[in-house]
C-alpha cells in the first residue's frame, strides 16, 4: 500500500511539474512573441518619422514663404500705382 501511495505522489508531483513547466514555456514563448511585435512596431514607426516632417520645422518654411507671398503683392500693388499713374499721364497728354 505505501508503494502505491508513493507512486501516486511521484506522478502527482510529475504531472505538476510538467505542468508548471509547460505555463512557463508558453509564458516565455508569448513574451517572445510581443517582443518581437514590438520591435516591428518601433521600425515601422522610425520608418513614419523619418519620411515626415516635424510640424515645427514644416511652420518655420510656411511662414517663410508666407512673409515672401505678402511681399511680392506689396511690390505688385506698388508696380500697378506705378503703371497707372503713367497711365493717366499718358490719358492726360493725348488729351492736350
Amino acid at each position: 500500500m505505501f508503494d502505491s501511495e508513493v507512486r501516486w505522489l511521484l506522478g502527482i508531483l510529475i504531472a505538476g511539474a510538467a505542468s508548471v513547466g509547460g505555463i512557463i514555456m508558453r509564458d516565455r514563448h508569448v513574451l517572445k512573441s510581443i517582443s518581437e511585435g514590438d520591435e516591428k512596431l518601433h521600425v515601422r514607426i522610425n520608418t513614419f518619422e523619418k519620411s515626415f516632417v516635424r510640424r515645427a520645422d514644416l511652420n518655420g518654411h510656411m511662414q517663410t514663404i508666407e512673409n515672401m507671398v505678402n511681399q511680392m503683392r506689396e511690390e505688385q500693388r506698388e508696380t500697378n500705382q506705378r503703371i497707372d499713374r503713367v497711365l493717366q499721364l499718358m490719358i492726360k497728354n493725348s488729351k492736350e
